[in-house]
């Protein structure tokens, strides 16, 4: 069965919190500092310098959080509901999902919270609280739209799977190692194939098909390589090459 895809509020920023007696001393630090990055237009070296600080500790904290599945329960508590945690993300997944919320999270936080000054020392959060928030949303978005090209991808195979199983598509000549079959030799042939190695004929099928190695890992989903896939083939056409 296919994931589900979650469902829950759009990530959009967090309003701010209901005000509360007194602004602290960092509340009253960062409002300085957004005053004085607010003079050069929220560019220039010294906002470069701030937003690396903040991308740092937001690189930091998601990392942790995604290892330990923890940003699940933190978009839980914001009612955002995304699902049981996958069992199938592959670090290079976890990796890319932190690097692009970082990215929505912050393009958002200086569009609203900055620019558009929706953070205030009164709201009750910090700066870093308040980007936190922040990256929070941004994960349910970014990793929703993971989640939807995973399950693209999965159709994809199944529908590749049931076609070799049946009459698969094969152009009017196709190049298994250096011999060139008609079509329905080719067709047969990636159908025997399928019953003794399914992925390797899904391999074969998706480069006929005109995928690149790069895509076709990507398409398996199962943490294959782009080496991988082209040592696959490799491999296979050296065994057709031998006889």
């Amino acid at each position: 069965m296919l994931p589900r895809r979650p469902i829950g509020p759009s990530a959009e920023q967090p309003s701010p919190q209901p005000p509360t007696n007194a602004p602290s001393q960092q509340h009253a630090d960062d409002l300085a500092l957004v005053e004085y990055l607010e003079q050069s237009g929220f560019q220039g070296p010294e906002f470069d310098f701030f937003a690396d600080q903040l991308i740092d500790h937001g690189l930091h904290v998601l990392h942790a959080w995604t290892i330990s599945r923890k940003i699940f329960t933190k978009c839980a508590h914001k009612g955002i509901k995304l699902g049981d945690p996958p069992s199938d993300w592959t670090e290079d997944d976890r990796c890319d999902l932190v690097q692009d919320t970082i990215f929505r999270a912050f393009k958002r936080f200086k569009e609203k919270a900055l620019q558009a000054r929706q953070w205030i020392p009164d709201g009750g959060a910090s700066l870093k609280t308040y980007f936190i928030g922040s990256c929070i949303y941004a994960f349910a978005d970014e990793y929703r739209a993971w989640l939807d090209r995973q399950n693209a991808r999965r159709l994809e195979l199944r529908n590749l799977a049931q076609q070799l199983g049946s009459s698969a598509p094969t152009p009017t000549h196709q190049r298994v190692g250096a011999a060139v079959l008609d079509r329905t030799v080719a067709r047969k042939a990636l159908q025997a194939l399928h019953a003794r190695d399914p992925r390797l004929a899904m391999i074969i099928a998706l480069e006929t098909d005109g995928y690149s190695h790069k895509e076709i890992a990507e398409l398996l989903a199962d943490g294959t390589t782009p080496r991988a896939v082209e040592g696959a083939l490799y491999r296979h056409r050296c065994r057709i090459e031998k006889g």
